[in-house]
């Protein structure tokens, strides 16, 4: 059978940015119901890809010796499509529409839009356990969450601004939950539980939630999974929301609410994002064509630093550096919520100076806090060849796998008919089809090599 590759091995995004790719995947394989979808990306990005029923399998190209290259493992039948790093057009339209036409060449106006992931069997009694213990915790109070997310600068919230609305939620009556990463901001509220929840069983614990406030991060595209909860966009930055906001029943904007600013520079700020992005995307690419054509051999990506003069959405038009569009009144936000009326909110002509408060994992410096963000990533990795092995029992002796190395990545390589039992394993991070791959593995002295 032939089958439909997505290469998404330039693209560096985050969370949010692979589930804004979740609709492509399905128009991709309502067209092509008989293919096998085979993403090709980052092994950052392989955790949301695993849970989305559309995908049928994950080749990382980092766990290779070299970038996966167009054409080394396909056949005459295969299609190939693929997302170009530097687009810029979905300003011009919804991100999830602009998707859908750039990679799968798909009209989406025919398309569902909503988002989806799919939970696992052994997810359910987690999942319930989680809802079960917030319940208690709230004893009878409704439950809210916020996201205190760390991201560019210009469209985070301000700490001592969450601070105040987690307190003004508290004083009427609510039971708060932050919600994001362990590297978010952390915020007194009356139950912590960054860090404490897989992501894509977040959807699911919203359930009991009441609304969820969230600004333009990861968390307002997880949280939009769920179809039903009230979202509160606090929209600081220079995108205009209609860009990304969610589709839910079928409609953009469904029981959300969003906070929007009217800073007199907005449409300048919004323009001058747009030319500085193009900018750089011509810097780069003139940096690359040279390269090659020094080096006489393809621009080598993970092995080169793309040099950066301008880097997009982290500066104010108005106040350099002093992200004024994220100074919206917390008692107003509370407010638009209870009203459930999406507004616009003046902001003072003055800037905050002091901007993120203190976190784990963030400094000053944009630049670096990107380098403390990559340090992060593991160096570990075992990898498991179960192509010749006895594959009954095989999640259990996964099991015992993890048991052993439980702070390594386990990537399995089998025979195509035996990898599909592995998908519903949770210990396992990646299944690789044997037929699927030509390269040697790409292997560092922590990583660890098993044959079973």
């Amino acid at each position: 059978m032939s089958r439909i590759f997505v290469d998404l091995s330039k693209e560096s995004g985050g969370m949010g940015d692979n589930i804004t790719l979740i609709p492509t995947m399905r128009a991709l394989k309502r067209k092509y119901p008989d293919k096998d979808l085979v993403v090709i990306t980052k092994f950052h990005n392989i955790k949301i890809f695993s849970y989305c029923d559309y995908v049928d399998y994950i080749i990382p190209v980092d766990l290779f010796e070299e970038h996966w290259r167009i054409g080394a493992n396909f056949i005459h039948e295969d299609m190939v499509f693929s997302l170009n790093t530097y687009f810029i057009t979905h300003h011009n339209d919804h991100i999830v529409k602009t998707r859908i036409k750039e990679i799968a060449k798909i009209n989406p106006e025919n398309e569902p839009l909503e988002f989806e992931l799919s939970i696992k069997d052994y997810d359910i009694p987690i999942i319930e356990e989680h809802k079960k213990q917030l319940l208690k915790l709230a004893n009878g109070k409704p439950i809210v969450g916020i996201n205190p997310g760390v991201t560019a600068y210009a469209r985070m919230y301000p700490q001592a601004h969450w601070q105040k609305l987690a307190n003004i939620l508290r004083d009427n009556g609510y039971f708060v939950v932050s919600l994001g990463h362990d590297s978010d901001l952390h915020i007194d509220v009356d139950f912590d539980s960054m860090g404490k929840y897989a992501a894509h069983q977040i959807p699911k614990i919203l359930d009991v939630f009441e609304a969820i406030f969230v600004i333009s991060s990861g968390i307002l595209q997880l949280a939009s999974i769920n179809q039903d909860i009230h979202i509160v966009l606090i929209n600081a930055g220079q995108f205009p929301a209609k860009i990304f906001a969610p589709y839910r029943h079928g409609k953009l904007g469904y029981n959300i609410t969003i906070i929007g600013h009217n800073c007199p520079v907005f449409d300048k700020c919004f323009k001058e994002h747009i030319a500085g992005h193009n900018a750089h995307i011509k810097q780069c690419q003139d940096f690359i064509e040279q390269w090659e054509k020094c080096a006489g051999r393809e621009f080598p990506v993970e092995e080169v630093e793309i040099p950066s003069t301008y880097t997009s959405w982290v500066y104010c038009g108005k106040e350099n550096n002093k992200f004024v569009c994220s100074n919206l009144d917390p008692e107003l936000i509370f407010q638009a919520f209870k009203n459930k009326n999406s507004t616009t909110i003046s902001v003072p002509s003055h800037g905050l100076s002091v901007f993120h408060g203190n976190t784990k994992n963030v400094v000053e410096d944009y630049s670096k806090w990107k380098d403390t963000i990559k340090s992060l990533k593991t160096e570990s990795v075992i990898y498991v060849n179960i192509i010749d092995a006895d594959t009954s029992n095989i999640c259990e002796k996964m099991r015992c796998v993890n048991v052993l190395y439980p702070n390594h990545t386990l990537v399995v390589i089998g025979k195509k008919k035996d990898v599909l039992i592995l998908k519903n394993c949770r210990y396992v991070h990646c299944v690789l089809p044997v037929e699927l791959i030509s390269k040697s593995l790409k292997l560092r002295y922590k990583d660890i090599l098993l044959k079973i």
